[in-house]
This record gives C-alpha cells, sequence and structure tokens, in this order.
C-alpha cells in the first residue's frame, strides 16, 4: 500500500475533509452534466474546482460557454496530494480506487496557492446547483442532463 501510494504522489497521507455545503465549478466540453472532460474521460470520477476559480473552468469548458456550479451534499473525504500542483490523471483511477477503499476517501484534493481542485471517485455525495454561462448569464440548474 505504501509503494502505491507514493506512486501516485499520496507518501506523506495527508487528508482533509470539506464540509457540506463547499461549492466547486464543473467544467466540461460538451457543455452538459456528465459531459466529457479536457482529457475525454467519461464515467463517476469528476474533476472540479473550488468556487473562486472560474478561470480553470473557462478552460476545461472550450467552446461549450457554461459551467455547473457544484455542492457537497455530505462532507467529503480526501487525500490532499503531496504536492502543489500534482493533479490525479485519468489513467491513475485505478490505483486511487485501492487507496480510497483502503482509507475511505471520497476523493483527492490538488492546491495551487489560493485555489484546488478535487476530483470525486463518484458523484453520489454532490450535486449540480446552478448552470453559468461566462457571459455572466445564469440559470438555474433543475435537471441534470445525463
Amino acid at each position: 500500500m505504501e509503494e502505491l501510494a507514493a506512486s501516485v504522489g499520496w507518501e506523506r497521507k495527508k487528508m482533509e475533509e470539506l464540509p457540506e455545503g463547499t461549492k466547486f465549478n464543473h467544467a466540461n466540453r460538451d457543455g452538459v452534466w456528465g459531459g466529457s472532460g479536457q482529457s475525454g474521460h467519461t464515467g463517476e470520477a469528476i474533476w472540479m474546482t473550488s468556487e473562486n476559480d472560474v478561470n480553470a473552468a473557462r478552460g476545461y469548458a472550450g467552446s461549450s460557454g457554461k459551467y455547473f456550479v457544484i455542492e457537497a451534499q455530505k462532507p467529503l473525504k480526501l487525500a490532499v496530494m503531496d504536492e502543489q500542483g500534482t493533479q490525479v490523471e485519468p489513467d491513475e483511477l485505478g490505483a486511487w480506487a485501492t487507496l480510497a477503499q483502503r482509507y475511505g476517501l471520497d476523493g483527492v484534493k490538488t492546491e495551487y496557492g489560493s485555489s484546488y481542485e478535487v476530483i470525486l471517485f463518484d458523484r453520489s455525495k454532490i450535486a449540480p446547483v446552478e448552470e453559468r454561462g461566462f457571459d455572466l448569464h445564469r440559470r438555474q440548474h433543475t435537471t441534470p442532463s445525463r
């Protein structure tokens, strides 16, 4: 287990819990809830940025021009990466699944100074609460697209 943790950049095994109600931004190039991300990954895992980091969402949105505000419905137990800026890549999800089961993790947090990124292994503890366009047009999100 130690080698596995070291191989994905989590040797120190720092953990943090984000409370229910924490908000994040999520964007994908399809512009729909559950759409494929920057890497083309689709599935239960989701990459999100801290609420204060709209610029990252803009980059992930591509030509879709919109992003989702996501809210934690329950507390989230996260591994915190050892090095600032070290991201979880889609091909590491298998290794993280093993670590998540062993340590009871919901996901992984990567810190970037004043902002952060979170990858959750599944979407069961979050919900989209608003859909926003980058033109400041806002509308409430009611039913997730699948």
